[in-house]
Formats: structure tokens, C-alpha cells, sequence
């Protein structure tokens, strides 16, 4: 990346551009008619083209945007040096924003085991601790008798489905047997 392009990148965003943060959520945004120009932003910093709708008397066009918390900060501190006074106040309250915002990456559980990363139904991700989790999920089997019983007619009906399928198997192969070593099956 030149500096020529970051330049132009940060003239662009002067005047086509949004920075904003709501909640959770950072974004720069700029939207054009012509996909040419964003899609040099794209190879410049990333991100995403999507097309958009009219509005009311306006014309369909494109827009670019940044959602991720790193590739937002790291495009506005690359175009920093190079924004109007104005734009260097929005970007000093995004980074301050996202200073505070940002916690430290837990490792640990609070009883010293390591967290492992799932992911949720939703989409994201979940940190839990196995080891917790399944001591929390055998003291609620220990406590409740509900679940208990509920165990115990689990491993009663797989038990005997278990042995009546192992003895159907083996009275099949006795009968495999027999019938190859005379040669004729029997009625």
C-alpha cells in the first residue's frame, strides 16, 4: 500500500464517507453510483461491496463497508494524518470508544480451568469451561431425582434392547452355521 493510495483513499472517505458507532457496532461506510472507486477501497483496506435499493429519487448504487472491530480501527488510523479537523474528532471518539470498550481476553475460568470456544446456534461464538460444565451438569444428576430416574429407565430400555438384539444376532449365526455344515436348511 502507498502512500498515494492511502491519500486518495482518505480524500474519498472526506467526502463520501461515515464513521459511526452505535451499541456495540463500528462502521465506515461510503456509498457511490460507480463500484469502481469502492472497489479500490476494497483492495485498499477490505471489506465489503453490497448493491443498494432507490430511495425515494435517488439512483441505485453501491456501498462499502468496514463492520469489523480491527479492520475499522486499523483504517482509521491508517487515513488519520491525512482527514479534516472534523473527521479527526469522529475518529478520536471511535478510538476512544473502542479503547474502553475492548476487555481482556479471559483464558481461564474462575476455578483455573481453560476456556474452550464454541459456537452458539445464533452464530458467534460461546467461551466455556468443559471441565465445569460437566462437573455443574453430574451434581444435577446427583441432586435431582427426576433425572435420575429418567437415567435409569434410559439404561433399562437400552440394556434390554441390547440383549435381545445381541441374542436375535447370535441364535442367526448359530443358525448360519448349521445350515452350511449339513447343507440343507431345515423348515
Amino acid at each position: 500500500m502507498q502512500t498515494t493510495e492511502i491519500a486518495w483513499a482518505a480524500g474519498f472517505l472526506e467526502g463520501e464517507g461515515t464513521f459511526t458507532h452505535t451499541g456495540k457496532n463500528m462502521r465506515v461506510a461510503a456509498f457511490q453510483v460507480n463500484r469502481e472507486p469502492l472497489e479500490k477501497l476494497q483492495r485498499i483496506f477490505g471489506g465489503n461491496i453490497a448493491p443498494t435499493k432507490p430511495y425515494k429519487n435517488s439512483r441505485p448504487g453501491f456501498i462499502w463497508y468496514l463492520g469489523k472491530y480491527s479492520s475499522v480501527i486499523g483504517c482509521c488510523f491508517t487515513i488519520y494524518c491525512f482527514m479534516s479537523e472534523r473527521r479527526r474528532e469522529k475518529i478520536a471518539k471511535i478510538a476512544k470508544w473502542w479503547k474502553i470498550d475492548r476487555k481482556p481476553l479471559k483464558i481461564h475460568c474462575p476455578r483455573g480451568h481453560i476456556y474452550h470456544r464454541t459456537a452458539k446456534r445464533n452464530g458467534g461464538t460461546q467461551v466455556r469451561c468443559r471441565l465445569c460444565n460437566r462437573a455443574d451438569a453430574a451434581r444435577r444428576w446427583r441432586n435431582d431425582p427426576k433425572i435420575r430416574e429418567r437415567a435409569r429407565e434410559w439404561r433399562k430400555r437400552n440394556t434390554n434392547y441390547s440383549y435381545q438384539h445381541k441374542k436375535r444376532k447370535a441364535v442367526a449365526i448359530v443358525a448360519t452355521a448349521l445350515f452350511f455344515r449339513r447343507g440343507t436348511a431345515k423348515p
